[in-house]
């Protein structure tokens, strides 16, 4: 066996290898370098699984005898687009986020769904008193009414016969007028489809009754009468309902 001298220098050496494992080390003497050896902690990571991209940024850790720094952002905020779909009661939002990082348990996420995912409909689209979310704005109320009456009374010299009712819907699918007084035609009824309108008018003693298609136009809530209609003339009452 070869003789190995060993002078201060080695000690030395050694004894700065153990101190860098073991920071609370003192100064030892050469036969108490063994024991403090011994002492040491060793822990093997060769079966680490972690990398930087697993670690949160800032932080560091040993995998397979290296140390690692880690370099996962850690979000303040979180956000992202997606899709709305109907699960029984429940509007599920599934997307993904556009952001990558950590989360904590306090960190905001926010998914933005497109508006015309939801629909167009406006208050006034909406019947009165039910609510609905869409491009619009969330749990609105509608305003729009599927009913209404009035009354109205036409003049014998109407210069250019044509009356005209507001009836206040978004659209006109079933009309009504009745005569209440005076002379002239006794009750016009039809329906409306949205694109022809299909009904009877009576005469005031209901002796004749004649189906027409003709002689109004109709445009949203609002009816004219035109001049084919002009016997229509005293007062009357009218009731309208909407096609919805």
């Amino acid at each position: 066996m070869a003789n190995v001298y060993i002078n201060d220098a080695l000690l030395t050496a050694i004894a700065d290898a153990i101190r860098a494992k073991n920071p609370g080390a003192s100064e030892m003497t050469p036969g108490e370098m063994a024991e403090a050896i011994l002492a040491l902690s060793v822990l093997d990571t060769s079966d680490a699984t972690a990398t930087a991209s697993q670690i949160l940024s800032g932080y560091t850790a040993y995998s397979k005898g290296q140390k690692i720094t880690g370099n996962v952002k850690q979000l303040s905020s979180v956000s992202g687009s997606g899709t709305p779909e109907r699960s029984g009661a429940n509007i599920l939002v599934s997307g993904e986020s556009v952001s990558v990082g950590y989360i904590s348990g306090t960190t905001p996420i926010t998914l933005t769904v497109p508006g015309n995912l939801l629909g167009n409909a406006n208050t006034g689209n909406v019947l009165s008193g039910y609510t609905f979310t869409s491009a619009s704005g969330v749990k609105l109320t509608g305003t729009a009414r599927n009913a209404s009456n009035g009354s109205v009374s036409f003049a014998w010299n109407n210069s250019d016969s044509r009356y005209t009712i507001e009836t206040g819907l978004a659209n006109i699918g079933n009309f009504c007028i009745a005569k209440t007084s005076g002379g002239g035609n006794g009750m016009y009824s039809f329906e409306y489809n949205g694109s022809s309108p299909a009904g009877y008018w009576r005469d005031e003693d209901g002796s004749m009754v004649q189906r027409v298609n003709s002689g109004f136009t109709i445009d949203g809530g609002t009816i004219t009468f035109d001049n084919l209609n002009q016997g229509l003339r005293g007062s009357y009452r009218w009731i309208a309902r909407s096609q919805n």
